[in-house]
């Protein structure tokens, strides 16, 4: 028989028991959900067979229902890494995080213990860091630790406080006609940084012009102060940013028009605002004139004289009697080829267009069969093509056979010159 397990469970106020397995276990180990952080709890455990229920057996200790540890971790990603605020305003650094068990934090600024005028806050899964009226000495890199048993973790804010605008009254005295007056003085301080020295252009390189400007007085005191260089063209009533976010004294502006003129800004900036501009020069330049020049390639004279070369030559013809017969065949050759015709015939037609040389047999008769020439001449050669006409069932096969060996023969020899005066020629145009 198999044994089979009940798992009780009651909590140390509570006297009764209750079943935390809703079928049988056959193996010797269960796991249990649902208790309370840091309550006490009695178990047992009664073993079941097909004979009925053994006797409980129960743990002699209670047990803490305790969860597994958990490192450190924070939860919070938009957490600012740097933050500027003005004197006199809150400065409030919240850190969101999770941790089992509950972890202890530690605030420090710069390595060193926090002032008495920050206060922290912590609660679970939290801490908060508060200046009620920040002052400048409160600048610095504030951490948090966050530590338990499993482990720790740090974060780091750099705050910077910068001085409000305020009014210094200074007394100047001085002596007139023996009667002594007071003057009242008044010198505004903000933080916005100092404009830039005095502004120069080089333009060495056609097409491109690099300013340079002498360092803001507030550059050695801040060191995320960075410039701006903004652009004015002739041609256009607004002005461009053409660099920013720059930490050295010099940039570079390309793609700079012949015919224009243009002015430069330069600005310096920080994280509470922007300077007064620095201005350049005006910057010219002049448009080349340049000479219209046309050019004129000059035409090599291409001679095109060719000898009479038959590009299609005649072919054997077999014809019916009494039945028509067109032979025909192209010629090339330069200067053209004039056309004189011997025959005088009538049931010959014989036509020359453009090249292409025809014959028409308008009667074909035993008479007509035999080997017909075609001959072209011009000052520079003379080319002949044959073929041979048959009668069909007028001469035996032999005869037949003799005339078409004959006819692929001067087919192949008309190729054969046509081959060497294209390579005699060279190439045409």
């Amino acid at each position: 028989m198999k044994q089979r397990d009940i798992f009780e469970i009651r909590p140390a106020d509570c006297i009764e028991w209750s079943h935390c397995n809703t079928t049988l276990i056959i193996t010797t180990s269960f796991s249990v959900k649902g208790l309370r952080h840091m309550e006490m709890y009695w178990v047992r455990v009664i073993a079941f067979n097909d004979g009925g229920n053994g006797a409980a057996e129960e743990l002699p200790n209670y047990f803490l229902a305790m969860p597994s540890p958990v490192r450190p971790k924070f939860t919070n990603h938009k957490m600012k890494s740097f933050m500027v605020v003005k004197a006199g305003n809150s400065v409030r650094i919240t850190v969101l995080f999770e941790a089992s068990p509950r972890p202890t934090t530690t605030w420090v600024k710069d390595n060193m213990p926090v002032s008495k005028r920050v206060t922290v806050s912590n609660s679970d899964g939290s801490s908060q860091l508060l200046i009620p009226s920040s002052e400048r000495s409160d600048s610095g890199i504030y951490s948090i630790l966050v530590k338990n048993m499993a482990g720790q973790e740090t974060f780091s804010t750099e705050v910077r406080v910068t001085g409000k605008t305020k009014t210094i009254t200074m007394y100047i005295f001085y002596i007139k006609e023996v009667l002594m007056n007071e003057t009242l003085k008044q010198i505004v301080v903000t933080d916005d940084p100092k404009p830039p020295g005095t502004v120069e252009l080089d333009e060495n390189v056609p097409g491109t012009v690099t300013v340079m400007w002498e360092p803001s007085p507030d550059e050695k005191r801040d060191d995320r102060l960075h410039y701006t260089v903004s652009k004015l063209d002739s041609t256009k009533r607004t002005w461009t940013i053409v660099a920013d976010r720059l930490f050295n004294n010099r940039f570079t502006v390309c793609n700079i028009m012949h015919g224009r003129e243009y002015h430069f800004r330069v600005y310096a900036k920080n994280d509470m605002g922007i300077s007064a501009p620095s201005e350049s020069p005006t910057c010219r330049r002049e448009k080349k004139k340049e000479k219209f020049m046309v050019y004129i390639p000059t035409i090599k004279d291409c001679d095109l004289r060719c000898a009479p070369t038959f590009i299609v030559p005649l072919k054997f013809h077999t014809a019916p009697k009494g039945y028509e017969c067109y032979m025909s065949c192209a010629v090339k050759g330069n200067p053209h080829l004039n056309h004189i015709s011997l025959n005088t015939n009538t049931n010959y037609y014989i036509s020359n267009t453009c090249g292409v040389c025809s014959m028409l047999i308008l009667h074909v008769s035993p008479k007509d069969m035999g080997e017909y020439t075609i001959s072209a001449e011009n000052a520079l050669g003379r080319a002949e093509c044959s073929t041979t006409l048959s009668v069909r069932g007028e001469r035996d096969t032999l005869f037949q056979r003799i005339g078409e060996l004959k006819n692929i023969l001067n087919d192949a020899k008309q190729f054969l010159s046509f081959l060497q005066s294209e390579d005699t020629k060279g190439p045409t145009i």
